[in-house]
């Protein structure tokens, strides 16, 4: 047969990955019975089969390397032999798989005035394998709908807001950030009111 298309690489994880390719564009006359797989690692020149007899288009490759860069290539069988081999994969990286961090947690307004409020909170329970990079903040006042911006570059686990309307009820909401991206947001329980605690004798 023709070679195969050039073979994609999806659902990339620590030791394993999918690979899918295209059947070729000419069978040479008989049906294609199956395919084999050959790897290459970055930095070596040998192609090393590593699966035979692969019925379908798409083969889960398992026992890979973390950290380890990888290209794939495919031939075609049918009765009469195999291909030549496809073009190349793009070359991939085995890594745990990324996501987005989960919200933070115990956010809570320590301190209120007529204009600021002093939020904290904890880091969340899991950071998506990817450090966290910062906190984005918003503030609502409860007679809108809308939640405005308070600042998108926190890296700390507290925040100052302001400004605050005095004698006007908030809520806030903060969200953790990655380089993945953004977790869902935490939301304070309670509005709380703008005013001074103490006021001046």
């Amino acid at each position: 047969p023709w070679p195969p298309g050039k073979p994609t690489v999806k659902d990339i994880g620590k030791t394993s990955l999918v690979l899918n390719w295209t059947k070729p564009e000419h069978d040479g006359g008989a049906k294609i019975e199956s395919y084999v797989i050959e790897m290459l690692k970055t930095g070596t020149d040998d192609w090393v089969r590593v699966a035979e007899g692969v019925p379908t288009t798409e083969h889960l490759l398992t026992g890979l390397m973390e950290g380890q860069e990888y290209s794939f290539r495919v031939r075609a069988v049918n009765k009469a032999g195999e291909s030549e081999p496809s073009e190349p994969s793009d070359p991939v990286l085995c890594r745990e798989k990324l996501y987005p961090p989960s919200p933070p947690r115990w956010l809570e307004v320590i301190n209120i005035t007529k204009n600021t409020a002093d939020l904290k909170w904890t880091v969340p329970e899991k950071d998506g394998g990817s450090p966290i990079t910062n906190y984005i903040v918003e503030k609502r006042d409860v007679r809108r709908k809308g939640w405005q911006t308070v600042d998108t570059t926190v890296k700390d686990t507290k925040c100052t807001v302001t400004p605050l309307t005095e004698g006007s009820l908030y809520v806030f909401r903060v969200a953790a950030e990655n380089a993945i991206g953004q977790s869902d947001y935490t939301e304070i329980g309670d509005s709380v009111l703008a005013k001074d605690t103490f006021t001046t004798p």
